[in-house]
């Protein structure tokens, strides 16, 4: 009687194996970040990340007609170019507010002036930001406004606080 030798896995295998499934998770995120950034582009809607609010531009844009959204549109293309440079200059005085707090040989009164000019760059693009919005609600009609109520996102409340607030 013979005794028959099978191949042992290798654990090379199951390395490469892994790599690949890695890889493969990898190149999925990266396809779907670029799949939504050119979908964005080629709605002609900048691709700027807005919040969530009942009044965003892309709140607003999915309470309209495909026609009156080119209103909503334009107001957004306007104001990309400021809130672009303000969102600039705000990371870069986060980055400058770093840099002092990095440096050898700290100086707490710059470093003061440096979170100044966050504050200051933060506010501006909130106020921009405010500007945009005026200016969207300001395009739109009172049954639009309406409409924009009526699709509003309501808020949602988790499971489990319901259940642990019975009263």
């Amino acid at each position: 009687m013979s005794v028959v030798e099978t191949d042992s896995p290798r654990p090379w295998r199951n390395v490469l194996l892994v790599l690949s499934l890695c890889l493969n998770v990898a190149l999925l995120a990266v396809l779907g970040v670029g799949a939504v950034r050119l979908a964005a582009a080629a709605g002609r809607t900048p691709f700027i990340a807005q919040s969530a609010g009942s009044l965003s531009p892309g709140q607003v844009m999915r309470s309209l007609s495909p026609e009156r959204r080119g209103a909503v549109q334009a107001v957004m293309r306007r104001h990309r170019p400021e809130l672009l440079r303000l969102r600039r200059a705000a990371r870069d005085a986060r980055q400058e507010t770093f840099a002092v707090f990095a440096a050898p040989g700290f100086d707490n009164a710059a470093f003061a002036a440096a979170l100044d000019r966050v504050r200051d760059a933060d506010g501006a693009l909130e106020d921009e930001a405010i500007a945009q919005a005026r200016d969207i609600v300001a395009a739109l009609t009172p049954q639009e406004r309406q409409a924009v109520i009526a699709d509003r996102p309501r808020p949602r409340r988790s499971f489990w606080r319901r259940i642990l607030r019975q009263n």
